[in-house]
């Protein structure tokens, strides 16, 4: 069983923690994650690369707005630079 991720007290979504795993699998990390809203447990990781490195991904479960991707569920938010 996977260990669920916590930042700031609150859980990350399954659609963020597949989509993480995949990018750490690749060697891509995240250098900031913060969590913007308690109640709806809104996260928002920063990535120091191009949207692009995810675009063989399945995202469907995201909504796709100029460098982010936002979480259907929680509206938590992968931003690339």
């Amino acid at each position: 069983m996977n260990e669920v991720k916590i930042i700031e007290g609150s859980p990350v979504c399954d659609p963020i923690d597949k989509l993480l795993t995949q990018l750490d699998l690749m060697g891509v990390n995240y250098f900031n994650a913060i969590l913007e809203d308690y109640h709806f447990k809104q996260l928002h990781f920063k990535f120091k690369q191009d949207i692009k490195i995810v675009e063989n991904f399945d995202l469907s479960e995201f909504i796709i707005k100029e460098n982010k991707l936002i979480c259907k569920c929680h509206w938590s938010v992968l931003e690339f630079e």
